[in-house]
């Protein structure tokens, strides 16, 4: 290598601490500083300077790509910058922390992608692998703050050079020490692209140290100091090439410049080429580019320029010709090119490829190169020569003959007629040998299609929608890469099949299986062609005929038309109209008339009766006796028309009752049966006769079918003292002798509690509750009473209810509370529990009544609704069934009634019932969810009760408030 040669002008950068640059192997280096004067740079060695502004303010290292398209700017402030366009344009890549970087780097022996630096005064370690975009950062590194770097070709091996020396190999996650030879920080640091081969420069010292084998072990050389006779001897920056064989030095305070390079074993060696730069300039440092051929020196006196130098051959030769590779077709058409490869010749700078039939052609700086040629159907070769700055070669051989792509043809708008289609296009510039037609889903339609067609039939599936696109094939079988795909059409589709029709009333309902592609479908009806719509199957047509045969056919339509009808459906016939003014009367204890209006169209009519009795019976006329009903027993009558085995809707009668035996009076209602203390009601097995009173023990019957017996000869009513003798009395096979006394019940006596097999846990009724002392008692014998501290009794009072209001036919004590009265009547959760409640909505605020304080529980109102029940998921559905009137409610794990009525069965969401309370729940008192009401009664079970026994009490809480449930 011989002495540099610098260039020949020198640019002022502007920059009085310049001291931060980057230089390419292709003459492009930049220069940059700390006050935000902006970047200087060349593009030819240094031949031209030139100075651009750049988005950041402050850069405290700069490097760039062996090509120098590629830089990236590290601030100081955490300000990080890219340009991938040689600094035309950049983009932010800012690190997001406070703090002074140092000291960035990059692999530009590499692919540029990893990135890092490290942070002032902490142990920070900071890398990226993608250009920037994202970071990783290092906390624990053995190293603080500043340091010089360097990294391999692809930043998996690290060095830096803080305080000792240290070195990473998983691209800076963990760091190792490394024995060197000098102490403290070393201000400079390079290495070679496979990263075994290092140097560094210390200030203040005579030597750079190197080490071939990655930092295992060290070797120096004293510098050759070009000083003036003043002034520190140490090197500023020392700098490697990237195949470890040129070594450059710069000296601070002096003014010269030399290389070194390492032999084969790696052991630095070479003579002295320094030489005197610049009279009187003070250099901050230098940079050497990754191929050892350039450097760049930066002044930091009162001139601030920078400088850059190229190391020249000292003969410059021809070079020879270059070897030929293979012409490949690239690109995909328009225009038509070949790419050409060669292995390169030493020395050339330049290549000319030039094709050997027609003269294309086309020059480049390395292979391969690529050729714009003029047709597709033409066979094309190529030579190359070499160039540089003595000469050109002469011409390779010939390489092998190529086709360019050809270029696409343009694509046209389709048509179609049923299912065939038309593919048009218009041929491509540059010629073609055929073309082929393709579905858009790459399905081949048609190959070898004449190069002079412009257009293709196609048979398409009916009711499919369909694209195409058309390749131009060239010479050689290449083809179009970049062909257009056309606008698509619409097949009509083809009739439905599978038709088949049922008929309800006047309505019949069309099915059949679909056409592809179709929209919407169209019924008719034969006769009468009466028509429906739709878009699937199961099509209603209205307005038939009773008693016709009717057959449908089915047609289908899309955007491209309509398809012919489809076969017909079989037969189906429609039913008679149904009768009217359908009517029943009892005609006795066992008889019964039914009337209507005969349909036009029916021959016989069918008299059902279903409630309380059941059976059938065929009648061709009105009015028909009905016979054999039982005594005093509801009946609904329904009548269907029917004609050719096809039966009508059946219209149904009022119901009716038929009349007891007219020589006796009705049951009396409150005959009851004293059972170990517990009253049973058997009004529904004895009748007592009218006649007489009940004191004189006269006129008491059973009754059984449809007669009355007398029991007055084995039957006495209880009246005081001894019970009557009585023998062989029964109720459904139960033997009632020695237990059995009736007695007239009047209107207000109940039993005071209701008689289950289960105890009752505890039980508040509205006038137990003490206003005085806000003490609320347990009616039973348990005295679970809720104290006053569990009740805030704000808006709370004791009220008498009017009889028949609000759906209770009784009046009775409540308790009458608004949102602020709250009430705990539990403690704790119960796992078993069957809870009974009377209560209402009175208005203003409908909310929830009966809550739980822990969980999403509630029972019988919430939100408005009414007769509802969610324990953590819906037990019952919300629906407001009863307003603001009285509501029987039982609730238990899985069942919730009201006024005697299921209303949802199963498990919600919990098994068992949480702390209860009125308005005090989580919801209630903790979510707003309070409301204004009246509460009659409060049972609470510590068990789950049978359905037997929640019917006793729901039946002795309706009667004690008058509130109507089924019987």
């Amino acid at each position: 290598m011989s002495n540099p040669i610098k260039s020949t002008t020198s640019c002022k950068s502007g920059n009085s601490d310049s001291d931060y640059y980057a230089v390419s192997n292709v003459g492009k280096a930049y220069s940059t500083g700390r006050n935000g004067n902006g970047m200087v740079q060349t593009s030819d060695y240094g031949a031209t300077w030139s100075t651009s502004s750049v988005s950041f303010n402050q850069a405290i290292s700069l490097v760039c790509s062996s090509d120098g398209t590629k830089i990236v700017a590290f601030g100081q402030f955490s300000q990080i910058y890219y340009s991938s366009d040689s600094g035309s344009t950049w983009v932010n890549r800012d690190y997001s922390y406070v703090g002074y970087l140092s000291n960035g780097i990059a692999n530009y022996n590499g692919d540029f992608s990893y990135w890092a630096f490290t942070i002032v005064n902490t142990n920070y370690y900071v890398y990226s692998t993608n250009l920037g975009v994202n970071w990783t950062t290092v906390t624990d590194t053995p190293f603080t703050g500043a340091g010089r770097m360097a990294c391999n070709s692809s930043g998996s091996i690290v060095y830096n050079a803080a305080g000792s020396a240290y070195k990473s190999t998983d691209y800076g996650a963990s760091w190792s020490a490394m024995s060197v030879p000098w102490s403290g920080e070393a201000n400079s640091l390079s290495c070679s692209s496979d990263g075994t081969v290092i140097v560094a420069g210390k200030r203040n010292t005579n030597n750079i140290w190197y080490s071939s084998d990655s930092g295992n072990s060290w070797g120096s050389i004293g510098l050759v100091l070009r000083q003036w006779s003043t002034g520190p001897t140490r090197p500023f920056s020392v700098n490697i090439s990237a195949d470890g064989n040129t070594v450059l030095v710069a000296q601070d305070n002096f003014i010269c410049s030399y290389s070194r390079t390492f032999n084969s074993s790696k052991t630095l060696i070479g003579t002295d080429n320094g030489i005197n730069l610049v009279s009187g300039w003070t250099w901050q440092g230098g940079n050497l580019s990754p191929d050892g051929n350039t450097f760049i020196l930066c002044d930091v006196g009162n001139n601030n320029y920078c400088q850059a130098w190229k190391f020249a051959s000292v003969v410059v030769t021809t070079p020879s010709a270059p070897t030929i590779g293979t012409a490949t077709a690239v690109g995909s058409g328009s225009p038509l090119q070949i790419s050409v490869s060669f292995t390169g010749s030493t020395g050339a700078t330049g290549y000319t490829v030039t094709s050997t039939t027609g003269s294309y052609s086309n020059t480049g700086t390395s292979s391969p190169i690529v050729v714009t040629v003029g047709s597709s159907t033409t066979s094309y070769s190529f030579t190359v020569t070499a160039n540089n700055s003595a000469g050109t070669s002469g011409n390779s051989a010939n390489s092998n003959g190529a086709y360019g792509y050809p270029n696409a043809p343009t694509i046209g708008t389709p048509s179609i007629s049923g299912t065939t289609a038309t593919v048009y296009w218009s041929a491509p510039s540059g010629g073609v040998s055929s073309y082929s037609v393709y579905y858009s889903n790459g399905t081949l339609i048609a190959s070898s299609v004449s190069s002079s067609a412009t257009s293709q039939t196609v048979t398409v599936t009916a009711g499919s929608t369909n694209s195409f696109y058309v390749v131009a094939v060239g010479g050689g079988s290449q083809s179009s890469t970049n062909s257009s795909t056309s606008s698509s059409v619409t097949a009509i589709p083809s009739a439905p099949t599978g038709v088949t029709a049922s008929i309800n009333g006047t309505t019949a309902t069309v099915s059949f299986s679909v056409s592809t592609g179709a929209t919407s479908y169209t019924a008719t009806s034969t006769p009468g062609s009466l028509t429906g719509t739709g878009s699937s199957s199961g099509i209603t047509i209205s307005g038939l005929t009773g008693n016709t045969s009717y057959t449908f056919t089915v047609t289908a339509t899309n955007s491209a038309g309509t398809s012919g009808s489809s076969n017909p459906s079989s037969a189906v016939v429609s039913p008679p109209t149904a009768p009217t003014a359908v009517s029943a009367t009892a005609t006795g204890p066992t008889t019964a008339t039914v009337t209507f209006t005969a349909a036009s169209q029916g021959t016989a009519y069918t008299i059902s009766y279903t409630l309380s009795g059941g059976g059938s019976t065929v009648s061709t006329s009105s009015p028909y006796s009905v016979t054999g009903l039982t005594v005093s027993t509801r009946y609904t009558f329904g009548i269907t028309a029917v004609a050719n085995s096809v039966s009508s809707s059946t219209v149904y009668a009022s119901a009716i009752t038929t009349s007891a035996v007219v020589s006796k009076n009705l049951p009396p209602t409150n005959y009851l049966v004293n059972i170990s203390g517990v009253y049973k009601d058997l009004s529904g097995v004895f009748a007592a006769y009218g006649g007489g009173t009940q004191a004189t023990a006269t006129g008491i019957y059973t009754l059984s079918g449809s007669t009355y017996y007398d029991l007055n000869a084995v039957f006495a009513p209880y009246t005081s003292g001894t019970k009557a003798a009585a023998t062989n009395i029964y109720a459904n096979n139960i033997d009632l002798c020695n237990i059995f006394a009736i007695y007239v019940a009047s209107s207000s006596d109940t039993a005071s509690q209701p008689s289950t097999t289960a105890t009752l846990y505890a039980r508040y009724t509205a006038s137990n509750y003490n206003s005085t002392t806000n003490i609320w008692s347990d009616s039973t014998t348990n005295a679970r009473n809720i104290p006053s501290s569990q009740i805030t009794n704000t808006g709370l009072s004791l009220v008498t209810t009017t009889a028949n209001t609000n759906g209770a036919t009784k009046a009775f004590s409540v308790l009458q509370g608004s949102t602020s009265s709250k009430i705990q009547i539990t403690n704790s959760i119960m796992t078993n529990y069957t809870l009974f409640t009377v209560a209402r909505y009175t208005g203003g605020s409908r909310n929830r009544i009966f809550d739980g304080t822990t969980d999403n529980w509630l029972s019988g109102f919430w939100y408005g609704n009414t007769g509802c029940a969610y324990h953590e998921g819906w037990l019952a559905g919300y629906s407001d069934i009863y307003g603001n009137n009285w509501i029987l409610s039982s609730d238990s794990y899985g069942t919730y009634r009201s006024n005697g009525t299921s209303r949802g069965s199963g498990a919600g969401g919990l098994t068992y019932m949480p702390v209860l309370s009125i308005n005090n729940g989580r919801y209630s008192a903790g979510g707003g969810e309070a409301s204004d009401f009246q509460v009659a009664d409060v049972l609470i079970y510590d068990s789950y009760l049978t359905q037997a026994d929640i019917t006793i009490v729901e039946n002795y809480l309706a009667s004690l408030y008058g509130i109507t449930i089924p019987s």
